[in-house]
């Protein structure tokens, strides 16, 4: 009886000892669950407040833009076009690194690249169009674009990029330029923008009416 009963209570033993176990094992496991909950939780929340904070910034910088450009002026440039002569930019800013003759854009360009800012200028060097080239401005999307500024009032592809334009309250127009949207890059980012005079590009000795865009 006695090796019965100690067999008995060995067994029992043993039997706790395994629902111990499994319940060790079980409490464990629901707490590496709750861990990892918390923490897709919390990755959540820090992209949704990543967004956010990336949204305001853009729609902050964009109204910059509009703002400025309705001056004919870009970020970070103190040269409105129409108003400023090219040969004021040099006595400013020194010669360009590169200049070069834009048929189709109908005219000189100048580009400044430790300013990031390019002038377009005509026979006259009256400047009819300035580019930024800011880094901030890689940050902006086509979605941010539309989502600020509403449908564009030009919208053209060519040579892999693309071109949309906005008019300002005056009649300076706002060009923003991107890479050319595709099935694989349905919202691309913002690469380069200016502001531009039309007026800048007309030549009426050559009977040329400019530029719209």
């Amino acid at each position: 009886m006695n090796k019965k009963l100690s067999s008995g209570v060995a067994v029992f033993l043993l039997v706790l000892t395994l629902l111990a176990g499994c319940s060790t094992a079980s409490n464990k496991t629901d707490q590496d669950s709750t861990s990892q909950d918390k923490k897709d939780s919390t990755s959540v929340a820090n992209k949704q407040d990543e967004k956010a904070a990336r949204e305001k910034a853009n729609k902050e910088l964009i109204s910059d833009i509009t703002e400025l450009a309705k001056q004919g002026k870009i970020i970070n440039c103190e040269f409105p076009v129409r108003t400023t002569n090219f040969g004021d930019v040099e006595n400013t800013w020194g010669k360009a690194d590169q200049t070069s003759w834009v048929p189709a854009a109908k005219g000189t360009y100048s580009a400044y690249s430790k300013k990031n800012v390019a002038f377009g200028w005509n026979k006259g060097m009256a400047i009819f169009e300035v580019r930024s080239f800011d880094s901030r401005l890689k940050n902006i999307t086509m979605a941010d674009l539309k989502r600020n500024l509403g449908t564009p009032a030009y919208d053209t592809k060519a040579d892999g990029q693309q071109i949309i334009g906005y008019t300002t309250g005056t009649d300076y127009k706002l060009l923003f330029v991107l890479a050319q949207t595709t099935d694989v890059n349905t919202n691309p980012a913002l690469d380069h923008y200016s502001v531009f005079d039309p007026r800048g590009t007309v030549n009426s000795m050559a009977d040329d009416p400019g530029r719209e865009w």
